[in-house]
């Protein structure tokens, strides 16, 4: 990401911190929660209808 002035700035975090960056910087690209929330959930049902078909 960049910062202020423009230089790039690298930030390493992990589990809930590195979470609540992610948020924010999906809100700076114009990521809502709910369009990923939309795309997990229809990827696990894929899933679940794959796991079925081979069950």
């Amino acid at each position: 990401m960049l910062d202020r002035s423009g230089q790039e700035v690298e930030i390493e975090e992990t589990d809930f911190r590195a979470r609540a960056i992610q948020h924010e910087i999906d809100h700076l690209d114009g990521i809502l929660f709910t369009s990923k929330a939309i795309r997990l959930y229809r990827e696990e049902e894929m899933r679940r209808e794959t796991s079925q078909k081979k069950g």
